[in-house]
């Protein structure tokens, strides 16, 4: 048999973690991070949550789970492709709200998912975007190397407001977090609408926030 203690003592570790990181989360600069606990945060319990590929999942699992919200990811897949379609797919069975968090790169190169005659109106996206795979500036090695920037990163130059439009949908961008929590509220208290609210992290130090993020307890 176990030493009863020892379960308490990683519930203390746990709590003390915790609750250095929301208070980090609570102070830090708009960032993907920050938009993530944001988001995750506002969002109306029993809310259906897509995750996508790749940073999206990582950055959630980064966060405390809400026991009210449902989480699903192509996780498996190991790529960005059908992030989209997926979500769009289980809104158009479903009678509950349905949220979308993907990255700007996950949401361009599975935009025709937004061609659909019937898409379903009880499902919004948040498309977090830094510029291109963002992911990859997180780890040391890619980052070093010559074609890092043409052949990591990606960066692309569509604009994902006249992406959206052209699909005839709803379009919101926020840029601070300000602009988000006005913009989530609203997406939400007006019922359904299908909306897409591009979170513009492009100015932010994304990098450098996840890194004193992670450091926290170090």
């Amino acid at each position: 048999s176990g030493d009863p203690r020892y379960p308490d003592a990683w519930k203390k570790i746990e709590s003390r973690v915790t609750g250095r990181a929301l208070s980090f989360l609570e102070k830090a600069p708009f960032s993907n991070l920050t938009v993530m606990h944001t988001v995750l945060s506002g969002i109306p319990a029993g809310t259906v949550v897509h995750l996508g590929n790749s940073a999206p999942v990582r950055y959630s699992q980064l966060l405390p789970a809400r026991a009210g919200l449902r989480y699903f990811a192509n996780r498996g897949t190991s790529g960005i492709d059908g992030v989209l379609s997926t979500a769009v797919g289980a809104a158009m069975v479903s009678d509950a709200g349905h949220l979308l968090v993907l990255g700007d790169l996950s949401f361009v190169y599975d935009s025709n998912a937004l061609w659909n005659k019937a898409f379903p109106d009880n499902l919004n996206i948040v498309v977090i975007n830094d510029g291109g795979g963002g992911i990859f500036r997180l780890l040391d090695g890619p980052g070093r190397m010559a074609f890092f920037e043409e052949f990591s990163v990606t960066h692309h130059p569509v604009s994902l407001e006249l992406l959206s439009q052209s699909f005839g949908r709803n379009f919101l961008r926020a840029r601070n977090m300000a602009e988000l929590t006005r913009m989530m509220d609203g997406m939400f208290q007006s019922g359904p609408g299908g909306t897409i609210l591009e979170a513009d992290t492009t100015e932010s130090e994304n990098s450098l926030i996840f890194k004193q993020f992670f450091s926290l307890n170090q």
